[in-house]
């Protein structure tokens, strides 16, 4: 492995070293000051690249580094300051880089939350540090497929608003991906949820099962589903399906379903001496080779196959 170089002023490195000392973390502060200087801008976007790039070389905003500037947003050693000036920019790449940036703040994803490039507006939806008022507002862009992402991704954040959630759903039209995401959303009211088990047709259901914060009632009254077994199937998969529903769907006609039960961390010992007899081949291993089956329940079964 290469170590990192040192190297004073007075020397002149070739373009090789110089390369190296550019990429490499483990360079020495002073020599990534000193490749920083240089005219050759391919390695000036080395050094900028650089997870050990220093804040004050990334917050330089020299004339001849303007070129960098897309690189210099995506460095997570990127300050504050570089961010703030870099989201002026004429480039929507640039743009978009900040928005996309681990420490971006709240008032530069406030800024380019006005952004007209679509793909700037989602990077702010998507960011963990976006501020609700904005998440409510963009949960209500509609029209072009960017406006579809970009409410998406704010119906999916986990900061969206309750209102901004309940808003998006509109019982008995078709699912957009919006308000799937919505329908999704861990902090949905659970008085929502029960309205969206009595509509049609059973995605609705389906995407309520599947949502992390539906209570253990729900999921049980969503196992006796008798139209789609994709229903029954999401809650034979939830983390939270009670037990009474995993026993109700050990007999479910769907050989899906049955192995979804078998699957489950929270599957009754009981079945599995039972599900070792199903018909389903796939499923009847499964059951015997559970690492909970009974030593005898699984010899009788290896005898039989």
């Amino acid at each position: 492995m290469v170590g990192p170089p040192s190297w004073s002023h007075d020397e002149h490195p070739s373009l090789d070293a110089q390369e190296i000392g550019a990429v490499n973390p483990d360079t020495p502060l002073e020599v990534l000051r000193y490749l920083s200087e240089i005219p050759n801008s391919s390695i000036r976007s080395h050094v900028f690249s650089n997870t050990s790039c220093p804040p004050d070389i990334l917050s330089r905003n020299e004339p001849q580094d303007q070129w960098h500037r897309g690189i210099i947003a995506r460095n997570p050693n990127c300050p504050v300051q570089a961010l703030q000036q870099i989201a002026w920019d004429e480039d929507p790449s640039r743009r978009k880089a900040v928005a996309s940036h681990p420490n971006c703040p709240p008032l530069i994803l406030q800024f380019l939350a006005r952004d007209k490039n679509g793909p700037v507006r989602l990077a702010v939806a998507q960011h963990p540090n976006c501020p609700p008022d904005e998440l409510r507002r963009f949960s209500e862009e509609t029209g072009q497929h960017a406006a579809d992402e970009i409410s998406a991704a704010a119906l999916s954040h986990p900061n969206c608003p309750v209102d901004a959630l309940c808003r998006a759903i509109t019982p008995n039209s078709s699912l957009t991906k919006a308000i799937e995401a919505a329908v999704c959303h861990p902090r949905l009211p659970v008085e929502w949820m029960e309205l969206l088990i009595s509509q049609e047709p059973p995605l609705w259901s389906q995407r309520v099962a599947e949502n992390p914060s539906c209570p253990p009632r729900l999921l049980l009254q969503l196992s006796g589903h008798i139209y789609d077994y994709q229903v029954r199937g999401a809650v034979a998969k939830h983390p939270h399906c009670p037990a009474e529903a995993l026993r109700v769907l050990s007999r479910d006609p769907s050989p899906f379903v049955r192995y979804q039960v078998i699957q489950h961390p929270n599957c009754p010992l009981e079945l599995l001496d039972v599900m070792v007899n199903d018909e389903h081949p796939e499923i009847s291993a499964a059951a015997a080779n559970h690492p909970d089956a009974k030593p005898a329940v699984r010899a009788m079964w290896q005898l039989a196959h």
